[in-house]
């Protein structure tokens, strides 16, 4: 049996990747075993993620291989939720494995150790650009020119999305997005400054659990931001896989 945590965790980064495509005109399409998204690629977001683990492998491996024949110009990526995929006969190479994570609605927030810190909802177009811009950081410095916006105002109006942003001195210096599906929040896009990063991670921790009190947190992380999540109290429940074309960019 899939581990229900899993289940959820996945199906709500796979309801928030539909989100963000659909806000550039580019919907998804969920089947009983695979999300799809055959339009075009944004990038840090595949066109699939696979839903269930290996009941039903012929078939989402049949459907990245229409997604590999359909040769979108900016390249595209697969998610294998559950890391049992083989895509290298399809084209595909491994991106990077990851986490998914699971933070019980049960355990207390963490107590928000940074002062002068506020942390709020993203109301406007306007202060979503400056988000945007902070969680990218700087522009390139050779042309000094920022890229083209990944999140629309659009992803604004949804109710269980939110752009959170942690102020200090009237600039946004951490943020993250939360999004919701039934009875989970999915937390992810995560940035925080270079220092004392656990106790940023706490703060936004704490913040997300006030705008969604008695829900758990779910997200998948890597590397040294996979130890911050842990020390904030979310517990690792499965590995996924992030593949993507040879010779293109995600």
């Amino acid at each position: 049996m899939m581990d229900k945590r899993v289940q959820q965790a996945v199906y709500n980064n796979a309801v928030w990747c539909d989100t963000v495509c659909r806000a550039h005109g580019w919907p998804g399409e969920f089947y009983e075993d695979i999300w799809v998204q055959w339009h075009g690629s944004l990038p840090y977001y595949p066109n699939a993620v696979t839903l269930t683990d290996e009941c039903n492998l012929t078939t989402q491996r049949q459907a990245i291989q229409h997604l590999a024949d359909a040769r979108l110009p900016e390249g595209c990526g697969a998610k294998d939720s559950f890391c049992v995929l083989d895509l290298a006969p399809l084209g595909f190479e491994p991106l990077f494995e990851a986490t998914w994570l699971y933070r019980p609605a049960t355990l207390p927030p963490p107590i928000e150790p940074i002062q002068g810190v506020q942390w709020r909802r993203v109301q406007e177009a306007t202060e979503l650009r400056v988000w945007e811009r902070a969680w990218r950081g700087a522009p390139g410095e050779e042309t000094g020119e920022e890229p083209a916006r990944l999140f629309l105002p659009t992803l604004l109006t949804y109710e269980q999305v939110v752009f959170l942003a942690a102020y200090q001195a009237q600039e946004i210096v951490a943020g993250a997005i939360l999004n919701r599906t039934d009875s989970v929040v999915g937390l992810s896009n995560l940035f925080v400054p270079d220092k004392e990063q656990v106790s940023w991670w706490s703060s936004c921790v704490a913040a997300a659990s006030e705008l969604f009190p008695g829900l758990p947190l779910v997200g998948y992380e890597h590397g040294q931001e996979l130890a911050y999540a842990q020390q904030c109290g979310f517990v690792a429940i499965g590995p996924l896989r992030i593949w993507i074309k040879v010779g293109e960019a995600l």
